[in-house]
């Protein structure tokens, strides 16, 4: 059976983490690469729980965007949610994080050479 191609992620600006989470699992679970070629932000980090399994990569573009997470009804922040989302980055990108005064209202950007320290690149 032939290889999958890659789940290509670029230009996504994140949106409902539950939803996020749904589609990692189905992407993993189907055994896809995830290849982050550009700006994957909010949300769309929770892909990076996959480096545990080994289905995720960075290309020469990408660039990881952090915050706090959001309630949709409310708009506060939910110090819980935080946490579970942390958790789901490898341990490397959690300390990054931390170092910077955690997961907060302010966008924390990743580029690609920080990045390329936390996440391994994509073969060519």
């Amino acid at each position: 059976m032939d290889e999958l191609p890659p789940y290509v992620i670029s230009g996504d600006r994140g949106g409902r983490v539950i939803e996020r989470v749904t589609t990692a699992l189905d992407v993993a679970d189907s055994g896809r690469l995830v290849r982050i070629e550009g700006l994957c932000a909010s949300a769309c980090t929770v892909y990076l729980a996959l480096t545990r399994v080994n289905r995720v990569c960075l290309g020469p573009g990408a660039v990881l965007a952090f915050h706090q997470t959001t309630d949709i009804k409310t708009g506060k922040t939910n110090p819980k949610a935080n946490k579970i989302v942390l958790s789901l980055y490898p341990i490397s990108v959690q300390n990054w994080i931390k170092a910077r005064g955690g997961l907060t209202a302010k966008l924390l950007v990743m580029d690609f050479a920080e990045a390329r320290k936390h996440v391994r690149v994509c073969p060519s």
